[in-house]
């Protein structure tokens, strides 16, 4: 399954290496442009914009 987390604080980067770890297909996005090595190491992508409403589904 593919997911989109959104936003990269505590609990969005928690969330995604936990997703990454159980073998999920994970895509990143925070409004302040970084690098998140420690998940894109494991695997996750890194999204330039904000997936639109449409395309996602809610966790």
């Amino acid at each position: 399954m593919k997911v989109a987390v959104l936003g990269m604080g505590k609990m969005g980067r928690a969330l995604a290496l936990r997703l990454l770890k159980e073998g999920y297909d994970i895509s990143i996005w925070n409004r302040t442009k970084r690098d998140y090595p420690e998940l894109t190491k494991a695997g996750a992508k890194l999204l330039e914009s904000r997936p639109s409403p449409g395309t996602m589904q809610t966790l």
